[in-house]
């Protein structure tokens, strides 16, 4: 009989040490007192007015949040409030914390949104993120649009591109909290804490790739590579994102220049479709740097193939032709980078390359 993933990440718990106190639901979506009574006497002044709940709820944020900084932190609704700045889940966690004082309801969607971001200091572009929708009361409209409810968006990335993904439950939702918070303390080095966030997250929603896979990358760097795999094999057997379990399992083997297993994993995820252009970027990255050229040519053709404007996709290109001494290609794909350039001082970098590429060709050419 198959083990459950619950046994599975109970795993050598003793490397983690006892259980620290994790916030539950309730205090991660509670306000402070002077907190909700400012909300709702800006919520009764404007019901006054007659104005829909949905629409209050937005007018608040808009007032009060317009100071807001984007911080790759998640943080409590109180905290979010206090210090005005989060993420995109903060900012929904607060949302859902307004909501709570009123008689509407709120719903989670995960989307993805295509603008052109680019990577700034090894900060990874934003792929999928969550967003809410606040459901109008029923008694304050009957009206519907299409036979879906009224309401209002509210979303840290608003875009007219927007993927709508799939919808994110209640339960869904606060997991993606305790994820958040477990992937921070990872890249601090607290394994501990990394671990008993993680594994709350797991409780809550246990086939979410996001949170399996935070878990594997915690006992791998704590020194137990083999429950990392364990738990990545049995992942695969789940109804979940196989992506996002396919490249990171891909990545432990790779680790351990299993290469073999490597080359199997990579004819799965290049049968995946997954819109995210910087996932194969990703991907063409780890290929170009174990020098596997073809497989970093084919995800690196596939991300400029999803979005035209992704510049470290042509880069990547040049990189492999450059590599394989195809110096027509590498020219041609830096011109492509070049021209899908936005700043001027990346503009310059690509000038310069290409200034070497041709000094380069020149030094190959054979004297007469």
């Amino acid at each position: 009989m198959q083990p459950s993933l619950a046994h599975l990440y109970s795993q050598r718990a003793e490397l983690f040490g006892p259980a620290i106190p994790v916030p539950q639901a309730s205090q991660i979506l509670s306000l402070t007192p002077s907190q909700q009574q400012h909300f709702l006497d800006f919520y009764r002044r404007e019901k006054i007015r007659d104005a829909f709940t949905d629409d209050i709820i937005y007018q608040y944020l808009q007032a009060n949040l317009h100071r807001f900084n984007y911080h790759s932190g998640t943080f409590t609704a109180r905290e979010t409030l206090a210090q005005l700045q989060g993420n995109c889940l903060s900012l929904a966690i607060v949302t859902a914390a307004l909501t709570q004082l009123t008689d509407a309801e709120i719903r989670y969607e995960l989307v993805d949104a295509t603008p052109v971001f680019e990577q700034q200091n090894s900060i990874v572009e934003r792929g999928v993120h969550v967003r809410s929708k606040i459901l109008r009361p029923v008694k304050e409209t009957e009206q519907t649009i299409y036979g879906r409810s009224m309401g209002t968006v509210v979303d840290y990335f608003p875009s007219k591109d927007v993927r709508f993904l799939s919808n994110v439950s209640g339960v869904e939702f606060i997991a993606m909290f305790y994820n958040n918070i477990a992937a921070e303390h990872l890249t601090r080095g607290d394994f501990k804490a990394a671990y008993w966030y993680s594994r709350k997250a797991l409780e809550l929603a246990p086939h979410y790739a996001a949170n399996i896979n935070t878990m594997a990358v915690i006992y791998r760097r704590a020194g137990a590579a083999d429950v990392a795999e364990t738990i990545y094999r049995y992942a695969l057997t789940l109804p979940t994102d196989q992506l996002t379990i396919l490249k990171n399992y891909r990545a432990l083997l790779a680790l351990q220049k299993r290469d073999a297993e490597v080359a199997e994993l990579d004819k799965k995820i290049a049968k995946i479709y997954d819109p995210n252009p910087y996932v194969w970027v990703k991907l063409g990255d780890e290929a170009y740097r174990q020098q596997q050229y073809d497989e970093a040519k084919s995800y690196y053709q596939k991300a400029v193939a999803l979005a035209p404007y992704v510049q470290r996709g042509y880069m990547g290109l040049a990189r492999v032709w450059l590599a394989l001494e195809n110096y027509p290609k590498t020219e041609k794909m830096l011109r492509k980078a070049m021209a899908n350039s936005y700043q001027q001082k990346q503009v310059q970098r690509y000038q310069a390359k290409l200034a070497a590429l041709e000094q380069l060709q020149l030094s190959r050419v054979p004297s007469q």
